[in-house]
């Protein structure tokens, strides 16, 4: 049952991931706090604007990023809440 559960939650993952790469606009985004988790594994929280020229902010895994580096940060234009700093671990796009 766990590996079924397991499964299911990766390949939601992988749709959610392939729709922000596909449809996801690129702007500059600021890191503004890093923490790590344990494991190897860092949470990197960012803030970046809109086109309408709001102000969002997001998290997600990465690798350990300077507090203060600019990142490139895809967001859904619909839902700016739904966004990652690029490069996304499961997608890159291809040139």
């Amino acid at each position: 049952m766990l590996f079924l559960v397991s499964g299911i939650w990766y390949i939601c993952v992988l749709r959610r991931d392939r729709q922000l790469v596909a449809e996801g606009v690129p702007t500059a985004g600021v890191v503004r706090k890093c923490s790590f988790r344990g494991g190897g594994v860092w949470r990197a929280k960012h803030e970046f604007r809109t086109e309408d020229g709001r102000v969002a902010g997001g998290s997600c895994y990465s690798n350990r990023p300077e507090i203060g580096s600019s990142v490139c940060v895809l967001y859904l234009p619909q839902n700016p809440r739904r966004n990652k700093m690029y490069p996304v671990l499961t997608y890159r796009v291809a040139q």
